[in-house]
């Protein structure tokens, strides 16, 4: 037996080979002498930056047994020089589409999985947002943009309106999430007091849901008035009335309220009355007034000299004041010498012929006789005379006149005469008319005049037309 430091002799056969240990391999070859002599060589292990999973993987050794070399195991995946244990899961340089897994089952290995996004097509209402970077995801999504009603897309503050105009419709954006706001109309109602108060007539517009309310007429109590009427007051106020009116470029009314002011001051001898019917009285006449005194109904009083006696009488439904007094004629042309006092009046004491003087023919000055006949005359035109009139005359004077109270018939009676003409003679006077044409008109004037009774007139003269001072007679 050998002992631990000797090595046994083993014979091999020519080109025999064998391990003379784990990493040692010989042979028994030929040499060049001609004997046999054992070749061996060591085996040489390669090197785990030169295996070929050197740059994917994380790489260890593992001795094995009665192995020259360790057996080389990947313990982690390696990409882009970085080192990802198994288990990890990553993305590289921001490609959210391709992922990588770092896995082992009979050993470590590298896998990729990548995402198509096929639904880049979205429906009506939607639209396809790609993922921002924060997100890190691949694909985008539909992400809702509009509100789709009836088939029909309504965007973001978009409004609508129902058929019956009665539903108004908004697309609105509620904390993200879009939705479809229903707001119905309520129809406005008219008041009671304005339905007290007017009378409404009811119309439909087009493309609006409500009636319209048009008041067309006003109402005070059970009483209907249309506009421009006007009603009594309701409380009973005869001061007080109500008119229907419509305010300028509006369908409104307001019921205007009126109220009346009462004149109350009254002139002296008058006093207000209340009227039973109406808002205001009136001012009644309760006395005469007379310098300033007043007198009652009935009253009477005489002047200073004693001729005239005054009365306060209701004569047709007004006090006036009567007088009743001796008429005195008027002395106005009778000479100084001839006027004599009997009882309360003057009178003249003047002869016939002196009278006469009175009332006479007196010729009209020449230069107010031009023009002063003036006659339309066909196919001529107007006529007129251009030159003055000799002899143009006129009944001028003064005749007595009076009046005196009869006492059987408690009037006064009129007692007068006029100055009037009582013979004619006739002058020749030329027209001269607008065409030039010169023609001679007859004209009658007076030659005598004379103090008639009034209203006797003059045989000369028509009634039934006012009395010229001269005639024209062709």
């Amino acid at each position: 037996m050998l002992s631990g430091y000797e090595k046994q002799k083993v014979l091999k056969a020519a080109n025999h080979t064998w391990q003379d240990g784990p990493c040692r391999d010989c042979k028994c070859s030929l040499t060049s002498l001609g004997n046999y002599q054992p070749t061996c060589s060591a085996t040489e292990c390669p090197k785990v930056k030169t295996h070929e999973d050197y740059a994917d993987y994380e790489l260890a050794l593992v001795p094995l047994h009665n192995r020259c070399c360790p057996k080389v195991r990947r313990t982690a995946c390696k990409l882009n020089g970085k080192k990802h244990p198994v288990g990890d899961e990553w993305y590289e340089d921001k490609d959210f589409c391709k992922k990588y897994h770092c896995v082992e089952s009979a050993k470590v290995r590298l896998e990729t999985s990548t995402i198509n996004c096929n639904e880049k097509e979205c429906k009506a209402g939607y639209e396809y947002k790609s993922p921002s970077p924060e997100a890190k995801e691949c694909c985008g999504k539909c992400v809702q943009v509009a509100c789709v009603v009836d088939d029909v897309v309504r965007p973001v503050g978009d409004k609508w309106t129902s058929d019956d105009y009665c539903t108004n419709y908004f697309c609105q954006n509620s904390n993200g999430s879009l939705q479809v706001e229903a707001v119905k109309i309520e129809c406005p109602s008219i008041s009671k007091e304005d339905l007290s108060d007017f009378v409404y007539e009811s119309y439909t517009v087009d493309g609006e849901c409500c009636e319209k309310n048009k008041p067309i007429a006003c109402k005070a109590g059970d009483e209907v008035y249309k506009i421009g009427e006007t009603s009594p007051s309701p409380d009973g106020d005869k001061c007080k009335t109500i008119t229907c009116v419509k305010k300028p470029h509006k369908d409104e009314l307001v019921k205007q309220v009126s109220v009346e002011s009462c004149k109350k001051d009254c002139s002296k001898g008058w006093e207000y009355k209340e009227s039973e019917t109406q808002c205001c009285g009136e001012c009644v006449q309760t006395s005469c007034v007379v310098s300033d005194e007043l007198k009652k109904p009935g009253e009477t009083w005489q002047s200073d000299d004693g001729c005239v006696t005054y009365s306060c009488d209701n004569l047709g439904g007004q006090l006036l004041v009567s007088s009743n007094h001796e008429s005195c004629p008027s002395i106005e042309n009778c000479p100084t010498a001839n006027v004599y006092l009997k009882g309360c009046c003057k009178y003249c004491n003047a002869t016939t012929s002196e009278h006469m003087k009175l009332c006479s023919p007196q010729p009209i000055q020449l230069e107010k006789t031009v023009h002063l006949i003036e006659v339309s005359r066909m196919p001529y035109g107007k006529c007129v005379n251009e030159e003055p009139i000799r002899h143009f005359t006129e009944c001028i004077g003064t005749c007595h006149s009076s009046t005196f109270f009869n006492m059987k018939t408690g009037m006064h009676e009129s007692v007068c005469s006029c100055c009037q003409a009582t013979e004619f003679h006739s002058l020749d006077v030329e027209l001269e008319c607008a065409d030039g044409y010169k023609w001679k008109k007859k004209v009658a004037v007076p030659s005598k005049c004379d103090c008639v009774a009034c209203g006797e007139g003059s045989p000369y003269l028509s009634d039934a037309t006012p009395k010229p001072n001269f005639l024209e007679l062709a």
